[in-house]
């Protein structure tokens, strides 16, 4: 079995399927320009165990 991820869009009640790849250094430098609720740079969340990825819509995609 092959685990397909989707996110739900609350503003159109419809859901895609997430384009998901490793995050890099850009992607957590963005959380930081970005302002979000919790920095990726951290030590905690840049600890090399942990599994950090990126999800985008197809619209972010392109």
């Amino acid at each position: 079995m092959i685990p397909v991820y989707y996110v739900l869009r609350v503003d159109r009640a419809s859901r895609f399927v997430a384009n998901i790849r490793p995050a890099v250094q850009r992607d957590f430098l963005k959380t930081e320009q970005e302002n979000w609720q919790t920095s990726w740079l951290t030590d905690f969340i840049q600890d090399e165990a942990l599994e950090n990825t990126q999800w985008k819509s197809p619209e972010q995609e392109s």
